[in-house]
């Protein structure tokens, strides 16, 4: 490897990240079974939610000299109260009433019914590579 193909430091930082984002999402399951023992759903789904908006917060555009318009703001927390808090509390629901394996064998079937749901609405075609992979 010549020092041209070495990654710089700011792909390091993002490839850092990736990983770290990969590794808290694939221990949430078992991370998660034991946090709900002393701390109901909702609460831990509020708990995740407030933490990562301060996260955000700190690593926002703002912060760089650039500044949000208020209209993208507010899509963002819309975005946030669905997606992040909703998921986060719908998950940390069922994972309060099954096993971390089931919860995670559940999570992976994710893609697949996303390609279903995506057939069955007429957004995406039935391609043969889709189906061998719905079918793996």
């Amino acid at each position: 490897m010549s020092p041209s193909d070495e990654p710089r430091p700011r792909e390091a930082l993002v490839h850092a990240s990736l990983v770290a984002v990969q590794v808290a999402f694939a221990t949430l399951s078992v991370v998660g079974r034991v946090i709900l023992r002393e701390i109901p759903p909702m609460a831990f789904a509020s708990l995740r939610l407030v933490f990562a908006a301060l996260a955000f917060a700190a690593f926002s555009p703002a912060s760089f000299g650039r500044a949000l318009p208020w209209r993208d703001k507010a899509g963002i927390a819309a975005c946030a109260a669905l997606g992040i808090y909703g998921n986060q509390a719908l998950f940390l629901s069922g994972l309060a009433r099954t096993t971390a394996t089931n919860a995670t064998v559940l999570v992976a079937t994710i893609p697949i019914f996303a390609a279903l749901a995506a057939i069955a609405l007429g957004r995406d075609r039935p391609r043969p590579r889709v189906l061998v992979g719905i079918a793996l």
